[in-house]
């Protein structure tokens, strides 16, 4: 996917819907783009190879452990450093334990950032991870960004996750890109926390949250 395709899909309109409960009341559904899947062969790795990049998407029970966690090749540098900094449903799990956030959504999703053609992702599995998210009861869901292109798919689903009447807020590092995207809420990282350091990771997070809520129309924030 170009940025040119994307700014022309999403030219002129910013989906919108208000996120009503403070960030301590709030129950937060994670998606990424890190191309994160189960291993042991309960769930197919991502098709790098398949022409217009794959856009099927893996679901994740919020209980899940990390060594039961593999990533697709182009992510695998920084999640070797650290899941966390890519896929962070530990550091959400110990947000919604010491009360930062009032809880994580029963299930988490990945896509693959390396998406190329969109029309699959917009007419069906973006669709239906942002009906998932909806019928959990989800208060606003976090769409964490990662690699070269991952900005691009998460600007995408986080705009049909915006149409299924969840709010949402992009988390990207570095992907000045965002700023032309019309996401509805948008944080951009320029710092981000050192990986193993979990206490400034969710202290980030936190911030971005907290920076997104008080938003009340769209706009791409920095940090």
């Amino acid at each position: 996917m170009r940025e040119t395709d994307l700014l022309e899909w999403t030219a002129g309109f910013v989906p919108w819907s208000q996120w009503v409960r403070p960030v301590a009341e709030s129950k937060v559904a994670l998606v990424a783009t890190a191309g994160v899947y189960l291993k042991h062969g309960l769930q197919e790795p991502y098709d790098e190879g398949r022409p217009g990049g794959d856009p099927t998407f893996r679901e994740f029970p919020v209980v899940v452990q990390y060594e039961d966690l593999a990533v697709s090749e182009s992510q695998q540098a920084a999640a070797e450093a650290d899941l966390n900094l890519v896929f962070p449903l530990e550091r959400l799990r110990a947000m919604a334990a010491s009360g930062a956030i009032d809880a994580v959504a029963p299930f988490a999703y990945s896509f693959s950032g390396a998406v190329a053609d969109a029309l699959p992702l917009l007419a069906g599995s973006g669709q239906s991870v942002a009906y998932r998210i909806r019928r959990m009861g989800a208060d606003v869901a976090l769409v964490c960004a990662s690699g070269e292109t991952g900005w691009l798919t998460a600007s995408l689903v986080a705009r049909l996750i915006e149409l299924a009447g969840v709010p949402t807020v992009v988390l990207a590092a570095g992907a000045d890109g965002l700023r032309g995207a019309n996401v509805p809420r948008g944080v951009l990282i320029r710092q981000p926390a050192e990986p193993g350091d979990a206490e400034g990771q969710e202290r980030l997070l936190l911030a971005a949250l907290e920076a997104a809520w008080k938003l009340d129309e769209p706009a791409v924030i920095e940090l």
